[in-house]
């Protein structure tokens, strides 16, 4: 990897490299969700109709593991995506610890490997339906686009 690739790089332009990834898998997805009095970097629909969460952090994964437990409340899988670069054994226990899946994303290659998978069992209904509500908005008003033109 170039040694300043992640500092050349954002979590807005990562998001949309992920956003390339779920277009190629004809998966349903949305970006900056909101949810409750935040928004959520992107979720999409996997292939057996769940909602998942994705938070996506270039440097301050513990950041990440709190925006990611908030989430797991309305979303049936949560994951926190980073840099290859930036993956730590730590990073992995304390992800475990609160249910949450870990993607690794190559800068370069512009793919994912999910590490872990999401394992919480958080979820609540009313969450839920507030979740994809917010899903929905974001669908219909086209936060992709907009994201994209920024």
């Amino acid at each position: 990897m170039k040694k300043n690739m992640i500092s050349n790089y954002s979590e807005k332009q990562m998001v949309l490299d992920y956003c390339k990834i779920l277009e190629r898998e004809n998966l349903s997805f949305a970006v900056e969700v909101p949810f409750y009095n935040k928004s959520i970097d992107l979720v999409y629909t996997d292939n057996s109709g769940q909602l998942c969460a994705l938070e996506f952090k270039l440097n301050d994964w513990k950041k990440a593991i709190t925006q990611a437990k908030d989430c797991s409340t309305g979303a049936h899988k949560v994951y926190i995506c980073i840099p290859k670069k930036k993956y730590s054994m730590k990073l992995e226990e304390q992800a475990e610890k609160v249910g949450c899946g870990l993607i690794i994303f190559d800068l370069e290659k512009k793919d994912k490997v999910i590490l872990k998978e999401s394992n919480h069992n958080n979820i609540w209904e009313g969450a839920n339906r507030i979740l994809n509500e917010g899903y929905s908005y974001s669908i219909e008003n086209n936060n992709y686009q907009q994201l994209q033109s920024i």
